[in-house]
C-alpha cells in the first residue's frame, strides 16, 4: 500500500523542481529612455511572453523636421486639459477626469494633530537600540559592509546591460558646433555612432535603449548567500536588539 506521506513528498518535490526550473529561465529586459518618455519591457522564453510598461513625458519637446507636426498632445493629454485636471508628465486619472482638490488648512492641521497624537501614544525607540551611525560602524568592523558590497557587485555584474544603442536625431543648428559635438560624443560613447546628426536645425529627438538579462535563480542564490553569512546575520541581530541582543 502506498504511503500518503510519500505521495505528498513526491508532489512537493515535483512542484519545488518546477519552481527551481522556472527560476533558472533567463529573463531578458529592454529599457528605453528618450525625449518622449521611458519604457521597460521584460521577455521570457525568447519573447513568447512579454510585458511592457510605458511612461510618457509631457508634450513640448522640440522635434526635428517633420517630427514637429507630431508633437501635439495625445488623446489622454487632451482629455486632461479639457477636464481642467493638471497634466504631470503625461499622466492623469482618465477614469474620473475630475480636478484634484487640495486639502484645506483645517485638514492639514488635523493631520498634524493626529500624527503628533500617534507619536506621543506610540512606543518610543528603546534606549539600547543602536542608531544608524552605530549600525554603519558595526558593519565596517565585523565585515558585513564588505560582504554586502561584494554581493552588490556580483548582482550588478550579472544584471548589467549587455547592449546599448542610441537612435534618433540631434543638432545644434550650427554645422561647426554640431560637428564638434558629434566627434566628442561618438568618441566618448560609441553607441552614439548610430545617432543621426542634423547640421542645419536645432533639435533633439533621441532614444537610449539598453538590453540585458537576469537569471532569478542566480540572483536569489547570491542574495541568500549574503543575507545568511555570519557577519550580516550578526549585523541584523545588532540592529534589532543592540549589543547584548540574542
Amino acid at each position: 500500500m502506498v504511503n500518503v506521506m510519500d505521495i505528498l513528498l513526491w508532489v512537493l518535490a515535483f512542484f519545488a523542481g518546477l519552481i527551481v526550473a522556472a527560476a533558472a529561465i533567463p529573463v531578458r529586459y529592454v529599457l528605453s529612455l528618450g525625449s518622449r518618455g521611458v519604457s521597460a519591457e521584460i521577455r521570457l522564453l525568447a519573447g513568447l511572453w512579454k510585458k511592457k510598461w510605458v511612461y510618457s513625458f509631457s508634450s513640448g519637446q522640440e522635434g526635428c523636421g517633420e517630427d514637429k507636426k507630431d508633437s501635439m498632445p495625445d488623446e489622454n493629454g487632451s482629455a486632461c486639459m479639457r477636464s481642467g485636471q493638471p497634466e504631470d508628465f503625461g499622466f492623469c486619472d482618465i477614469d474620473t477626469l475630475e480636478p484634484h482638490e487640495s486639502p484645506g488648512k483645517s485638514s492639514f492641521t488635523e493631520i498634524r494633530e493626529n500624527t503628533k497624537a500617534d507619536s506621543d501614544s506610540g512606543p518610543g525607540r528603546p534606549a539600547d537600540e543602536p542608531s544608524w551611525s552605530d549600525v554603519a560602524r558595526k558593519a565596517v568592523d565585523n565585515g558585513a559592509a564588505r560582504r554586502l558590497w561584494r554581493g552588490a557587485g556580483k548582482l550588478w555584474h550579472h544584471t548589467r546591460p549587455r547592449e546599448a544603442e542610441v537612435s534618433g536625431e540631434a543638432g545644434l543648428g550650427d554645422p561647426m558646433y554640431t560637428g564638434i559635438l558629434q566627434g566628442w560624443a561618438e568618441t566618448a560613447f560609441p553607441p552614439l555612432q548610430n545617432l543621426r546628426w542634423n547640421y542645419f536645425e536645432s533639435c533633439f529627438r533621441a532614444e537610449l535603449t539598453v538590453r540585458g538579462r537576469i537569471i532569478p535563480l542566480y540572483a536569489a542564490i547570491v542574495a541568500a548567500h549574503v543575507a545568511l553569512s555570519p557577519p550580516v546575520r550578526e549585523l541584523w541581530t545588532y540592529k534589532k536588539h543592540g549589543e547584548g541582543g540574542k
